[in-house]
């Protein structure tokens, strides 16, 4: 699993969790750059796995699609695992 796995994962989390939020908002909390945010989301929603609702200027809606609970789940899975297999070597 690369980082920018992981960090696709940690953003999809953040917009799961509470879907209206600005990406400043998520840069923060995440402790990433605003500029890797908004790439990491304009990815995911090109994939298909978010679709976006503006309701004003610096605040979205960010709604997760079936494929993009799917992804996530696979990520999440390849995350535990990549854990576990970390874990076995200590």
């Amino acid at each position: 699993m690369q980082q920018k796995e992981i960090n696709a994962l940690k953003v999809m989390e953040a917009l799961a969790s509470d879907g209206i939020q600005s990406q400043r908002e998520i840069a923060k909390k995440l402790k990433i750059s605003l500029g890797l945010v908004n790439a990491l989301i304009k990815r995911l929603v090109q994939k298909g796995y978010f679709e976006i609702s503006v309701l004003r200027e610096s605040k979205s809606k960010y709604l997760i699609t079936s494929a993009g609970k799917i992804e996530r789940s696979r990520l999440n899975y390849e995350y535990i695992r990549l854990a576990l297999e970390f874990q076995t070597y200590i």
